[in-house]
């Protein structure tokens, strides 16, 4: 996508470097740690309608996007197709919206980065819920170290991290090893 703005100017030629994000990071490890698509963008098979159809309601997702591209990289394959096709426009009432990422800003909100840290094992928790059973065991494996970071001390914590490789891109890992570290630190009220 290229972003726009209101007025459909040309923000950036690219969502993905607008948001340093790397669509070619469809591992299965790498999309559970980082979401890099568009639900607007995505295209899917029958065999993928079929999985996420058998997502239970209420069950936690952070957005629908991440979580079809989880089930896509979990079971098949994703491609990409490199020119914009579509336009993003960023406007004062968009959901999420395009962001520029900046490592500075990110650990600026540090009790912000555990959140989101949360959120992810929470969803790859959820996910294993429902479609565990049918991974394929390299697969489990990452799956199971990661959902078991949050019910770990600090150092088997740390070690959960290093052995399901559910990195995010690039500056981001910083904020992954913060978040781990200080996982029982910051109380939140969910």
């Amino acid at each position: 996508m290229k972003v726009v703005d209101s007025s459909l100017k040309t923000m950036n030629d690219s969502f993905e470097s607008y948001s340093n994000i790397d669509p070619s990071r469809t591992d299965f490890k790498q999309v559970m740690a980082q979401s890099f698509a568009a639900g607007c963008t995505m295209m899917v098979n029958r065999a993928l309608l079929n999985l996420l159809q058998e997502t239970p309601s209420g069950q936690f997702m952070i957005m629908h996007d991440w979580w079809i591209s989880l089930i896509a990289a979990g079971f098949g394959h994703i491609g990409y197709v490199p020119q914009a096709t579509s336009l993003y426009r960023q406007h004062g009432d968009n959901s999420i919206g395009a962001k520029r990422f900046s490592i500075l800003k990110a650990v600026s909100v540090p009790k912000k980065m555990v959140s989101s840290f949360r959120a992810t094992v929470q969803q790859a928790t959820s996910f294993r819920e429902i479609y565990g059973d049918r991974l394929d065991a390299d697969k489990l494996e990452c799956l199971s170290y990661f959902v078991s970071i949050g019910q770990k001390g600090l150092i088997p914590r740390l070690f959960s991290l290093f052995k399901s490789d559910a990195w995010k891109k690039g500056a981001r890992k910083i904020g992954q090893i913060y978040a781990v570290l200080t996982y029982r630190l910051y109380h939140f009220n969910s």
